[in-house]
């Protein structure tokens, strides 16, 4: 059979469902394969917003996972709230999308420090008012035409982007061998948290960056190195509430 090119650019959302556990029905499971077999691509919405999405994501033959940083609310309030343990559930969310050869949406992106976040911690896509307001099809041409994103290049500006630039940079730093000149090696390499750093004239966030460093030398299992991260994140979640409460006030 073949696929036509037109199929292949159609995406079928599947929303969180009160069905539960009779996702996995034989009539559910032909039902997917069906629109699959003539080159339809299924994306599951919402992932992690219902105690069923997790199951079928495994079940059923998915092509892209959304992740919703809105729901309810609670994820873009806590950013502020707990930056650090909402962007190592982001990570996580986007880590296992990519494990299962799945493309990875993060949804509501209304600041660019959400953008810069997403970016940085691994997403393919995304999408929210921090890029463009809802318009008419007639103006979408024109947007398209005029778009022009520098964050690639000018990663991070906020201390959300950094704060997740320094998360991935110590991921890489446990992914790295039990080794001294490894660690030395990535301990001296400039990171995405540094440029956010050597950007602001904020001595007391630079030395504690600078020391995070010079303390991963001696691996990330080190007491030392510990108490030095500690340090340098806790001072950068102080500015991202500094940031945050800013754009609320502009706002």
């Amino acid at each position: 059979m073949s696929i036509s090119p037109e199929a292949e650019s159609l995406l079928f959302e599947i929303l969180e469902s009160p069905l539960g556990m009779e996702h996995d029905a034989p009539d559910a499971m032909a039902g997917m394969r069906a629109p699959k077999a003539l080159g339809v691509r299924l994306v599951e919405d919402d992932l992690g917003a219902g105690c069923s999405s997790l199951i079928r994501l495994r079940q059923w033959p998915f092509d892209r996972i959304k992740i919703d940083i809105k729901i309810d609310q609670a994820i873009v309030m806590q950013a502020v709230d707990d930056p650090l343990r909402t962007l190592r559930f982001i990570r996580q969310l986007i880590r296992l999308g990519h494990d299962l050869d799945l493309e990875v949406v993060v949804e509501d992106l209304e600041t660019r420090g959400l953008i810069e976040a997403a970016l940085l911690l691994g997403a393919d896509m995304g999408w929210g008012y921090a890029l463009a307001r809802p318009m008419s099809a007639e103006a979408l041409a024109g947007w398209l035409g005029e778009f022009h994103s520098d964050w690639p290049d000018a990663l991070p500006a906020t201390a959300l982007g950094a704060l997740a630039g320094a998360l991935v940079w110590e991921e890489h730093l446990h992914a790295l061998p039990h080794d001294d000149g490894y660690w030395r090696q990535h301990a001296e390499v400039a990171c995405a948290a540094g440029r956010y750093v050597d950007n602001r004239r904020l001595p007391p966030l630079h030395d504690a960056h600078q020391a995070m460093h010079a303390a991963a030398m001696a691996g990330p299992h080190d007491p030392g190195y510990r108490a030095a991260r500690e340090r340098f994140q806790a001072l950068l979640i102080e500015q991202v509430a500094l940031e945050e409460r800013r754009r609320a006030v502009a706002a």
